[in-house]
């Protein structure tokens, strides 16, 4: 879905300094611990050539190829394909058309183009020791002391309107989730 001007650039290449040949290129990613897709988007992108009611079978098409990529160990690399604007509120920027995990966070998109494989051993773009997960931490404790709720999941959406009510303060209304009822 990506195509180059001439022949494919060395391995290392930010995709910025990459030769892209707009007029044949559908879709294009920036690398990070997920990959960030976007569309070549006709009326949205400079030469873009994607009729926008062709966006949907795209992004089908692109998560269904994703979804038949397997690690060098033969492992499923188990792509988590989501769209922002189906999960989020409010967009705000220039957000990409899709956000894919790969490997429940275990492998990442690279940054750079012309690597002459498919997976790279290391980071191309330097260290990143952020160990990124899912799930997060976070405690909160009673003035008097002892935890303030019980230990069970919560939304990480849930945390802001809740520490916002304990400090007596309103939630805006375009904070997202919900009061967590036992601690406030």
């Amino acid at each position: 879905m990506l195509s180059y001007k001439g022949p494919k650039p060395a391995a290392g290449t930010p995709i910025e300094k990459a030769p892209i040949d707009w007029s044949k290129t559908q879709a294009w990613g920036a690398g990070g611990y997920y990959a960030r897709i976007f569309f070549n988007v006709k009326g949205r992108e400079p030469e873009g050539i994607v009729r926008p009611d062709d966006v949907i079978g795209l992004q089908q098409r692109l998560s269904e190829e994703l979804a038949k990529v397997h690690r060098a160990d033969g492992r499923a690399l188990k792509p988590d394909v989501r769209a922002p604007r189906d999960i989020y509120r409010q967009v705000n920027g220039d957000s990409p058309d899709l956000m894919v995990y790969f490997g429940d966070l275990r492998c990442r998109s690279a940054g750079t183009v012309g690597h002459p494989e498919l997976f790279i051993a290391e980071n191309d773009t330097g260290p990143d020791d952020a160990v990124h997960s899912f799930e997060g931490v976070y405690l909160l404790v009673k003035p008097e002391g002892g935890p303030a709720g019980p230990s069970v999941e919560q939304s990480i959406l849930d945390v802001a309107p809740t520490l916002l009510t304990r400090m007596n303060e309103p939630i805006p209304p375009h904070v997202q989730g919900r009061v967590i009822p036992d601690w406030v």
